[in-house]
């Protein structure tokens, strides 16, 4: 069996780090929400917001909108799950996941119409289960 360590995230950037450095590359951290969207039992439409920790490096020649990330852009980020693991100053073990980039865009769409909203809606909750 082929091991695949993969995440495509479309979505909303929210807090912009400064670039710093890591590992000697200038990075830059951010986070994209994205919405998972589902009808409850009541019939109501029910919108559960993530929100994703994304490092991206510059200098790879993959990473072209870096200098166009803020807050509220629409990106396409492609990536890989990295696990980190730190001890805190009261010597409890945190581990956290984040996505290192190595595609990213800016997404330039055409306002959708409501109809074409409450398409895309429906069709990704289709297929989901009801909570």
């Amino acid at each position: 069996m082929k091991n695949i360590n993969q995440v495509k995230l479309q979505g909303f950037v929210g807090n912009v780090k400064d670039i710093t450095t890591r590992n000697g590359k200038k990075a830059i951290s951010f986070s994209v929400a994205t919405d998972y969207v589902y009808t409850n039992a009541n019939g109501e439409k029910v919108v559960v917001t993530s929100w994703t920790p994304v490092v991206a490096f510059a200098g790879s020649r993959y990473i072209t909108a870096l200098e166009k990330i803020q807050k509220g852009t629409p990106v396409l980020v492609h990536g890989r799950l990295n696990s980190n693991s730190y001890t805190a100053a009261d010597g409890q073990r945190h581990t956290t996941l984040e996505v290192l980039a190595t595609s990213l865009s800016v997404v330039v769409k055409d306002t959708p119409t409501a109809e074409e909203e409450a398409e895309e809606a429906e069709a990704l909750t289709d297929d989901l289960p009801q909570e």
